[in-house]
């Protein structure tokens, strides 16, 4: 039996693969989906047809995967994209029920790893990374995005969307967060609606509210609507009446002791089990600057008007004619780049050098010098507990600091990142 590739059979793959990459449709993926497990696996559906996988032995099952990797890296596709294909085609063998064993044979992942590249482009992969590294953010230089995104505009259509990325640029780098999971993704290529599932929503948030005679002390409220009700009235849970309007604002801002968020996360083991993890962050008043963040976050829920069912980072504004609805919006991480990018230019820094990596990074670096655990450093920014990732991939050794909730000032300032954009400008 042939193990080659026809022509057709060529093109369908090469469909299918251009669509997984770029985005599209249920209905756009259907047809190259179905030929492309019709060919390599004979799955039509539970119950449908042979398994043509079945008809072949075990060398050649293990044959034919390997010229389809071979295919992939063809294509262009490299070690991270090609690992990425093969996880997801595993995954839905195991969906229909069929054996996936061939997948782990030690040639097929042998092949998977001779999917690195060239030796010509992994060395111009490393020019282009010390050409344009990404350098950590520091403490004061994330204050002063607020300064320049936050205090200097009104809370219409442009002031909310520049507020609304100081929140993730503030929230990122004292989390460590993925700014994906504050931001609303783009829509597809194909105009399909963005996906939200890991994007922070104001039902995942727990606003606890000073109250004498409870419990505790404190009463939580959900944030949206409920939350908003409390700082406009001053009423938690309709309980207590008072004088409402924003005149009351500031003190019912102060009333909020911390907020607790929810964050949808998800785990990728080697064998491409997803797990979705629940990581509960909390934004209290231990440093000025986290109480600044706190601060922000309950007027951003009274004029940017956020619902129970929004994400966070939604704002709405009325439009000229009061009979249309309100303009909804959601902040992208297009804007939160765009802010980081007028931060550097502000400080005469690099453009080139910073993104919505560069939190992620600070928040890694700034932890470092403060003497905090890897492991407690791993769950803040939402990182396996034993990963050696942030020390790879994240910690400026250079790094002295710490993040918004800290006991002591950080020393990690611009002038230290001006220091590390010095000498990575010279390698």
């Amino acid at each position: 039996m042939s193990v080659g590739f026809t022509a057709e059979e060529k093109n369908s793959v090469t469909k299918f693969l251009s669509l997984s990459l770029s985005g599209g449709t249920l209905k756009q993926y259907k047809g190259p989906w179905n030929k492309w497990l019709a060919y390599i696996s004979g799955v039509k559906g539970p119950g449908e047809g042979d398994c043509f996988l079945d008809l072949l032995t075990d060398c050649d099952k293990v044959i034919r995967v390997i010229l389809f990797i071979k295919h992939l890296y063809e294509l262009g596709l490299r070690k991270g994209q090609v690992y990425r294909q093969m996880s997801a085609i595993k995954t839905t063998f195991e969906l229909n029920q069929r054996s996936s064993v061939v997948f782990d044979d030690p040639l097929v992942a042998r092949a998977k790893k001779s999917t690195v590249g060239t030796n010509e482009e992994i060395e111009m992969a490393n020019r282009h990374k010390l050409k344009n590294p990404t350098i950590a953010m520091a403490g004061d230089m994330v204050m002063k995005c607020r300064d320049l995104a936050w205090v200097e505009y009104a809370w219409d259509a442009e002031g909310m969307m520049k507020k609304g990325a100081w929140l993730v640029i503030g929230l990122s780098f004292n989390f460590g967060s993925r700014v994906g999971q504050l931001t609303l993704a783009p829509k597809t290529k194909f105009g399909d609606p963005a996906s939200s599932d890991h994007c922070l929503k104001c039902a995942d948030m727990k606003f606890y509210v000073k109250e004498a005679g409870v419990p505790g002390g404190v009463v939580p409220l959900t944030g949206g609507e409920e939350v908003r009700e409390f700082l406009v009235t001053g009423s938690v849970l309709g309980k207590i009446t008072r004088k409402k309007g924003v005149n009351n604002l500031d003190k019912n801002v102060a009333r909020v002791q911390f907020t607790e968020l929810s964050f949808l996360t998800s785990k990728t083991s080697r064998q491409a089990v997803i797990t979705n993890i629940v990581d509960v962050k909390k934004v209290g008043r231990t440093s000025d600057e986290e109480s600044i963040l706190l601060n922000d976050l309950c007027y951003w829920m009274v004029y940017a008007k956020p619902k129970l069912g929004d994400e966070l980072l939604t704002r709405y504004w009325p439009k000229k004619s009061g009979k249309k609805p309100d303009n909804r919006k959601v902040v992208s991480a297009n804007i939160v780049n765009l802010v980081i990018k007028i931060l550097a230019r502000w400080y005469g820094l690099p453009e080139a050098m910073f993104s919505s990596r560069s939190l992620r990074s600070g928040m890694a670096s700034q932890t470092k010098a403060v003497g905090m655990s890897d492991e407690q450093r791993n769950r803040i920014g939402g990182w396996a507990l034993n990963s050696k990732v942030p020390k790879t991939h994240y910690i400026h050794n250079v790094a002295t600091g710490g993040v918004f909730a800290k006991e002591q000032p950080g020393e990690w300032t611009v002038n230290e990142v001006r220091h590390l954009v010095t000498r990575r400008s010279m390698l």
